[in-house]
């Protein structure tokens, strides 16, 4: 009789162990043909964007990948803030400023308007420290291990209002006081979106005295346009970045925000790894642009923290954070 019971269940054991493996099979050909169906789906759904959410990293890489998606990957190398300053680049660069400082135009602003033309090591000493403010605000290896994607023009244009990401989905509110910011700040915003990074959004400061407007802050639904104090509260955390002029005239915020203003009303830039285009921005690219391009032959200052190896044409929101020259004015709890 025991025989007889050990074998009956042992049989039962048996034929649960066979429908537990043909279900996960089963389980496993349903996400191998989701995951092949959603690398080429044209348009996505917001069910769709909670499943890729919802995969592990690599899985998910698999389908942004093709999907014509560039990953943002910070290498091991970098251990540090401090890590993705160029010092050689700017040891040269002071060489060269001093330099140009023969020329009359140079020389008025570089050695008689600017007040920033400290020595290169003065300038290190005060990227360390700007570098050990932005550990204490958020620490490396989490900035680092921070899943971040550049998606394709294609997805931009036909999947952003369900994938969100720069320049759109906020989150749920801050209360960032935005009073201590000046024309040229660069306020930085956290919301949602598929893996944009820890930062979703940019815009400049520039003050409309006449309508009350605060900044400029592109989108794909509005291209170069105004971004009001209440809708960057609407934000889950929002960051005002106060930018280090070093070795010009800080009246080049001022020229930054002036840049901004004059963009009123161009499209935007669906191409994210175009950050050259001058005839369409999006959010942190305008940002960039307005401190790049009315920068003087002498000098060109560049606030995209990523190093120039790693760059393949895109400036994120988060490129903008990592930059040595932005500093936090203030920002939300």
């Amino acid at each position: 009789m025991k025989d007889r019971i050990a074998i009956l269940v042992g049989l039962v054991a048996a034929i649960v162990l066979l429908f537990t493996s043909a279900s996960t099979v089963s389980a496993a050909s349903e996400t191998r043909d989701r995951n092949r169906q959603l690398s080429n789906k044209e348009t996505l759904t917001g069910d769709d964007v909670g499943y890729i959410k919802s995969l592990q990293r690599e899985e998910r890489r698999g389908i942004l990948v093709a999907r014509g998606w560039q990953e943002i990957v910070i290498p091991d190398q970098y251990e540090s803030y401090q890590d993705l300053v160029p010092v050689n680049e700017l040891t040269t660069a002071y060489q060269e400023v001093l330099k140009a400082a023969g020329d009359r135009t140079a020389k008025s602003e570089i050695m008689t308007q600017s007040d920033q033309l400290k020595s290169i090591d003065e300038t290190l000493e005060a990227i360390e420290r700007n570098c050990t403010d932005k550990e204490d605000y958020i620490p490396f290896d989490q900035f680092k291990s921070e899943e971040r994607w550049v998606p394709s023009a294609k997805d931009l244009q036909r999947n952003h209002d369900v994938i969100g990401g720069w320049g759109t989905s906020p989150g749920d509110g801050n209360n960032c006081d935005f009073e201590p910011a000046v024309n040229g700040d660069v306020v930085l915003v956290k919301g949602s979106g598929l893996f944009p990074g820890v930062f979703c959004h940019a815009a400049i400061v520039t003050y409309d005295w006449a309508s009350g407007a605060f900044s400029i802050g592109p989108d794909g639904d509005n291209g170069v346009w105004w971004n009001s104090r209440s809708r960057l509260k609407a934000y889950s955390h929002a960051s005002v970045q106060r930018v280090d002029m070093w070795p010009l005239s800080s009246s080049r915020r001022q020229t930054a925000a002036d840049y901004a203003l004059n963009q009123l009303g161009k499209g935007y830039n669906w191409i994210f790894v175009d950050k050259w285009r001058t005839d369409a921005f999006y959010c942190s690219q305008l940002c960039w642009a307005a401190y790049y391009r009315p920068s003087p032959w002498y000098y060109k200052l560049d606030i995209d923290g990523v190093p120039d190896a790693l760059d393949f044409g895109a400036v994120a929101p988060d490129a903008l954070w990592l930059s040595w020259r932005t500093d936090t004015v203030t920002c939300s709890d």
